[in-house]
């Protein structure tokens, strides 16, 4: 696996921004004669999706400037919103409540557009199936040996070894967006009922599919807000209560469904 700036190199040259003018809505990103491997995409839809590959990855780096250059012109406004708010978040001249916000608005785009923004093209996200599936890791398959002919030499070894994301779980943009929740949530007083909504929402992005990860916002709303509405709902079912999710609207994708 290139690091970024490895990749960002080749693509320059060898698929430069000219060359992508592709557009998924001239194509079609659904099941068709390219996915099928029946036809050889054209040069400038390859341009487009090595060049959006590089761009999801240096988000996840938090390299905003240089990811803007990469990502469809589309993700500009959440690509800009998602680096001023956090900016914001972490500026400690500003008041605690005012960064909190920030902190939190960055969370929700993070959770609500993180599939778009920096999703994995493969394990542990699959963007290249839109979320959709989860395969067999394929970091995993060139170093256990079963490419027998063509298999990985060391440099590549080491290489499949690095992380393809942090954490490596299905969906990791959505605890990557929980982390700044409850970073958000810290900065409240205790016993607000922002902070616990905030505590709550970010719980319920991972109960469904790790309860374990979300235990620590159930525990953390007990602790500071067992007061509050939400923390006597949580006291009663022993769990994280579902609410509505407090994110801006702003934040989330209109319409299709949420990965």
């Amino acid at each position: 696996m290139l690091t970024s700036d490895e990749l960002r190199a080749h693509l320059d040259v060898s698929w430069p921004s000219a060359l992508a003018a592709h557009r998924p809505e001239d194509y079609g990103d659904g099941w068709n004669l390219v996915y099928g491997g029946l036809v050889t995409p054209s040069k400038e839809r390859m341009a487009y999706k090595l060049r959006y590959l590089l761009g999801r990855r240096l988000v996840r780096e938090e390299r905003y400037r240089d990811a803007q250059a990469y990502l469809p012109t589309s993700l500009g406004l959440p690509l800009k919103t998602l680096a001023s708010s956090l900016a914001d978040g972490r500026d400690k001249v500003r008041p605690a409540e005012e960064r909190a916000r920030a902190l939190f608005h960055a969370a929700c785009i993070t959770r609500h557009r993180g599939l778009e923004l920096l999703g994995t093209e493969l394990e542990p996200d699959w963007f290249i199936d839109e979320g959709a599936y989860e395969h067999d890791p394929f970091a995993k398959a060139r170093t256990s040996g079963a490419f027998r002919k063509l298999g990985p030499t060391a440099d590549e070894r080491k290489r499949a070894g690095r992380p393809p994301a942090t954490p490596v779980k299905r969906f990791h943009y959505r605890y990557r967006g929980a982390d700044l929740a409850r970073e958000a949530a810290e900065l409240l007083p205790d016993g607000s009922p922002e902070k616990a909504r905030i505590l709550v929402t970010a719980g319920n992005w991972l109960e469904g599919r790790d309860p374990e990860a979300a235990k620590p916002f159930y525990e953390a709303l007990l602790s500071c807000c067992g007061e509050t509405g939400l923390g006597q709902r949580a006291q009663r079912v022993k769990a994280i209560p579902n609410v509505t999710d407090a994110c801006p609207a702003d934040t989330r994708v209109q319409g299709g469904e949420q990965r």
